[in-house]
């Protein structure tokens, strides 16, 4: 593959403003640990900021698959693969489309290759070599290609390979078959999900501290009244909290429930006094620095915030400017008092 042809293919599968590509599958699914489904509602709707960071990670996977497909899937089952260079859609539902990294060749061999570079440290999570014991992100997008691919390609496809490089030194194979029940069940979920959430312009409920602060990155300056409901959530928060780290999935998940009652307001108040706050706060606006004093950025490898503000002062105060939330606090005496009256 060109330079050029390689770069288009790359821009094509990782923009998915418009459509739900199968890589964005697991994420509104809520299997994948670093995308939520409101992060992939913002990459359909246009909306998501961009720093670049997949785009990297995806680039060394898009170059490391020849690779892996070379010198690993193609020796160790003894078949050839060819490029789909396109985007496929499935027919009924055309919104949701894919790009394949690889078709087995001969086609009678109806099979498909995902070509996946894993740390090895998620090795544990795939089951033995040979068998369909694949995660369920993994699993949910090649459920997704499997489904395109069979209602696209001429002959159809009943199989995907997922041909994984865990660590960059250990190489295997493992095979999902089309589930003619489940596979088109998954197909009807996301065409309803598109339904509601981008035909409808509804978004997905937050479900992470990083939703939040992207729906309510603005505060309306003012503070709302503990409910009953509040206090309970409160009361389960200082609870999970002295548990200590065997609580801890409670008190985060509590932290999260106390900072959507919080919403668009500052803090959750009692008799005039500050409860939960979670306020905005003063941040260094580092794309306007970069983009601004790009000379003095190029002395540095790293944005050394603490070095910036020791030695340039000034140029520091000016762009910490930035407003954004910051973490959510709890005055734990006044809690208590309020919970022991």
């Amino acid at each position: 593959m060109t330079v050029d042809v390689q770069a288009k293919a790359e821009a094509a599968a990782h923009d998915h403003t418009g459509r739900i590509g199968a890589s964005r599958v697991p994420a509104i699914l809520g299997f994948d640990p670093y995308t939520s489904p409101y992060d992939a509602w913002l990459e359909i709707k246009g909306k998501a900021d961009d720093d670049g960071t997949r785009h990297e990670a995806a680039h060394w996977g898009t170059v490391l698959e020849d690779i892996v497909v070379r010198q690993g899937y193609e020796p160790r089952t003894g078949t050839k693969t060819q490029r789909v260079n396109r985007t496929l859609r499935h027919p009924d539902a055309p919104f949701i489309t894919c790009h394949l990294d690889r078709r087995v060749i001969p086609t009678s061999t109806k099979a498909t290759v995902q070509v996946k570079c894993r740390d090895r440290f998620v090795r544990q999570k795939w089951g033995a070599p040979g068998t369909d014991e694949i995660p369920d992100k993994e699993a949910a997008q090649g459920m997704v290609e499997i489904e395109i691919a069979n209602a696209t390609l001429p002959g159809g496809v009943v199989r995907e390979d997922f041909a994984v490089l865990f660590g960059g030194n250990n190489f295997e194979v493992y095979p999902l078959h089309r589930d003619p029940k489940r596979g088109p069940e998954l197909i009807e979920v996301l065409a309803y999900w598109w339904k509601v959430h981008v035909e409808g312009d509804q978004a997905p409920n937050p479900t992470t501290m990083s939703d939040c602060k992207k729906v309510w990155k603005h505060s309306a300056g003012d503070d709302r009244e503990m409910t009953l409901e509040h206090k309970d959530l409160l009361a389960r928060f200082l609870a999970a909290e002295d548990a200590g780290k065997s609580a801890e999935g409670e008190k985060e998940a509590v932290r999260l429930d106390l900072v959507k009652a919080i919403g668009d307001h500052e803090c959750l108040v009692a008799d005039g006094k500050p409860i939960v706050s979670w306020r905005m706060v003063k941040a260094f606006d580092r794309e306007a620095f970069l983009r601004e004093q790009s000379e003095i950025a190029k002395q540095c490898s790293k944005l050394d915030l603490a070095s910036l503000k020791t030695e340039h002062p000034k140029l520091h105060g000016l762009y910490n400017r930035k407003e954004k939330r910051g973490n959510m606090t709890v005055n734990r005496n006044a809690a208590r008092r309020l919970l022991n009256k």
